[in-house]
């Protein structure tokens, strides 16, 4: 049986981002995710700015576009606008950077595990140690040993198998929509370099 100091479940930005700190720092650690390849389901996107982008190290392979400005519609359908001639940020590629960190962990000694996912946690009591059981896409359970388990999976929270009391809120309640569009040039051109937020019920229901 493997032994780990550090498992991580779920290999996103945080999850991948935290194993690469750990393999950096010297730590034994195995990264896990459900998906064969981190580039699939790329289903979310970020904006960052520069001082961000510099500060975690990330590589142009990885960043899908820059912007120099923002710009607000509000509900009286009034455009707001602030932009700078020099880039001030980037927008991630978010398949690019989780297949990335991935890699990163493994070039720094770490040890990654994908099409795999987390069934069940277990304390071995012999050892005072975590026994974590993976299941991979056919079915095989492996176990693997560590001193800490961390949970990275999102808002499932599958390995901790809690939530805030907050979820029951009905005035706490968000929802993200995101769309790939192709625009001719002239489109393109008022959205390119740019973030934007488009406000107000006008757009999307309760909005």
């Amino acid at each position: 049986m493997e032994s780990f100091e550090v498992l991580v479940a779920g290999a996103g930005p945080a999850g991948g981002e935290l194993a690469r700190c750990l393999a950096q720092a010297g730590v034994s650690v195995c990264l896990v995710d459900r998906l064969a390849d981190m580039r699939l389901a790329a289903f979310s996107s970020a904006a960052l700015p520069l001082a961000s982008v510099s500060r975690f190290g990330l590589p142009a392979e990885v960043l899908a576009s820059s912007w120099n400005g923002w710009q607000l519609l509000g509900p009286n359908a009034i455009w707001h606008q602030w932009q700078q001639k020099h880039a001030l940020g980037a927008v991630l590629d978010f398949g690019a950077l989780r297949h990335w960190l991935t890699v990163q962990v493994q070039a720094l000694g770490g040890v990654v595990r994908l099409a795999s996912s987390v069934v069940a946690v277990e304390t071995n009591s012999n050892s005072n140690q975590l026994i974590t059981k993976l299941r991979d896409p056919h079915g095989k359970i492996t176990e693997v040993k560590s001193n800490w388990v961390v949970d990275a999976t999102g808002q499932s929270r599958c390995l901790i198998g809690e939530t805030s009391n907050l979820v029951n809120d009905q005035l706490l309640l968000g929802i993200g929509l995101e769309w790939l569009l192709k625009v001719d040039m002239g489109d393109w051109q008022h959205w390119s370099k740019k973030l934007s937020f488009v406000l107000g019920s006008g757009w999307v229901p309760n909005g």
